[in-house]
């Protein structure tokens, strides 16, 4: 019986997408036929956690810049359980160079890892043996990336599908109890009877977010027009951020619930929602797949074409990268998201 252990040290919205190949391995090994590890980081445990496909989880707190720390005890872990493959998805070869000495005798890679680099040699210690992806491929789906690799890798055939854990009861029930509380009467919302509608605002990268007035002027107008129940996700590097954009923490636009939500409390959240707003980051894939939610995914200067099958049921609205050089432009855009809102709201009747 194989023992794999699958190298996932990325953002969290890539793990979502990586979950296809998770579940490609399980279509190919039926239950008991293999053993399967996830080597990822703390903030995507709830993503891997409860999958079927998965018998561990090793949680490493990768960062850049710290390229040594932990890794003896990770070590240690990898080795104990005597793994005798190891599958990296990641490209990061901190996760390689931990099989390496824990001693994983199969080591597997996209040859991509080390294209262009020097020294050749780091390809022939760290992997016994990479995966070579073409151009195309690489600039395609990273859904069916993740699979190529994978099937290539450990010489399988299929297709998987992203798979997220379903959530759990008591989690359900702290996001309906929020809900009702902060659509309910009594604590000054007037969108009582409205759409609940979840927002995350922010990505890692200012170029690709959406400018701060524009989420705020469509949240007023989503209040005001709509009678909407808004709150804001994020993380807690993003409170500050989010609590500036509505306008200090008594405005009343919407709930903000920046850093004190796991990606699991943002599924349960988004499961009792009308509606959900967020650009391209790990909450959108979160929400796409994990119910019936529909989903605005607001793309500013990025292209759907490598995330769209990632993201069923999402209606995806794309806007130049230099959001500054149009700030004219700006009514028209929060019209059309607004506009867009509205006719998915109609749907759900």
């Amino acid at each position: 019986m194989p023992n794999i252990l699958v190298s996932m040290l990325v953002n969290a919205g890539d793990v979502i997408m990586m979950t296809s190949a998770l579940e490609l391995i399980g279509r190919h090994y039926p239950p008991g036929e293999a053993r399967v590890g996830c080597l990822v980081r703390p903030e995507s445990v709830d993503l891997v956690t409860g999958n079927p496909v998965v018998d561990q989880v090793i949680v490493y707190p990768y960062r850049s810049g710290s390229p040594f720390k932990g890794l003896n005890e990770l070590r240690r872990t990898v080795k104990a359980d005597a793994f005798d493959l190891f599958l990296s998805l990641d490209r990061r070869p901190r996760g390689a160079a931990v099989a390496l000495l824990a001693g994983i005798p199969k080591r597997v890679g996209p040859k991509i890892l080390f294209d262009g680099s020097r020294p050749e040699f780091w390809t022939r210690l760290l992997f016994t043996r990479t995966v070579a992806l073409s151009p195309a491929e690489c600039a395609g789906s990273q859904v069916e990336m993740f699979q190529l690799v994978t099937r290539r890798a450990l010489g399988i055939e299929g297709v998987g599908r992203v798979t997220l854990p379903p959530v759990d009861p008591e989690r359900d029930r702290w996001a309906r109890d929020l809900i009702s509380a902060g659509s309910g009467p009594g604590i000054g919302w007037p969108g009582i009877g409205g759409p609940v509608i979840g927002l995350c605002v922010k990505t890692n990268d200012p170029r690709k977010t959406w400018p701060p007035q524009s989420y705020a002027a469509l949240m007023a107008r989503l209040k005001a027009d709509l009678k909407a129940f808004l709150y804001v996700t994020g993380g807690p590097s993003d409170r500050a951020y989010v609590e500036d954009l509505l306008g200090g923490s008594r405005s009343g636009l919407a709930l903000n619930l920046a850093g004190q939500t796991s990606l699991a409390d943002v599924a349960a959240l988004a499961a009792r929602s009308d509606l959900f707003l967020s650009p391209d980051n790990a909450t959108a894939h979160l929400v796409a797949n994990s119910g019936l939610t529909p989903l605005i995914c607001l793309l500013v200067g990025t292209e759907p074409e490598k995330i769209i099958d990632s993201m069923p049921r999402a209606k995806f609205l794309r806007f130049p990268l230099n959001m500054d050089a149009a700030p004219a432009s700006v009514p028209e855009q929060v019209e059309l998201v607004f506009e867009t809102a509205r006719e998915l709201l109609r749907g759900q009747v």
